[in-house]
């Protein structure tokens, strides 16, 4: 459910996806089955952002820092830091307070403020997420939590929740949000 290659600007009836990249190691080149077929890094690029500014502050002797990569993407090291949760349909309300220490933090939404279209495609329809409601991740990394939000919603709430069951790990928490009731539900380890 996390796929990189996933877009809804494909021809009708194409599914294009990872198996339509070609990587060559040795020449360090990567083709394209298809032409329709592009990698589209921001479902991850903020986390990892996050990761390697956290990673030259501590090489540069900083040790507690809120790192803050726009209203979705949070990585905190050194003391531990109070996050706020808000409705992702509302620019203003907090729903809960989560605390992060040595983290990232990750909420993908299916929608936004304003927004009436989904940025977020799922990768084995194709198509635009519908449902309302958005998945936050605290993870070790942000680039991971990155992952794991985004993947999680385009599973949907109970594909999500017997995915978190079976597979999450213990260092990973998961929280899902449905607009509709405002409430951070668990569906992985709080």
């Amino acid at each position: 459910y996390f796929d990189i290659t996933a877009s809804s600007h494909a021809s009708p009836g194409k599914k294009l996806n990872f198996e339509s990249v070609a990587i060559d190691s040795v020449s360090r080149k990567i083709s394209f089955a298809e032409s329709e077929v592009k990698l589209d890094f921001g479902a991850f690029g903020k986390g990892y952002a996050l990761d390697r500014a956290a990673q030259l502050l501590k090489e540069n002797g900083v040790q507690n820092a809120l790192l803050h990569g726009g209203t979705s993407s949070v990585f905190a090291m050194g003391n531990p830091a109070q996050v706020g949760l808000r409705n992702p349909g509302s620019a203003t309300d907090e729903i809960k307070s989560v605390s992060l220490c040595n983290q990232g933090l990750s909420s993908s939404a299916v929608f936004h403020d304003g927004q009436n279209a989904s940025d977020i495609i799922n990768p084995h329809e194709q198509k635009n997420l519908r449902d309302d409601a958005a998945c936050v991740v605290i993870a070790p990394t942000a680039a991971v939590a990155e992952v794991f939000s985004t993947a999680l919603l385009c599973m949907g709430k109970a594909r999500a929740e017997k995915f978190c069951v079976e597979n999450i790990p213990l260092d990973l928490q998961v929280l899902w949000i449905d607009k509709i009731s405002s409430e951070a539900q668990k569906v992985g380890r709080v």
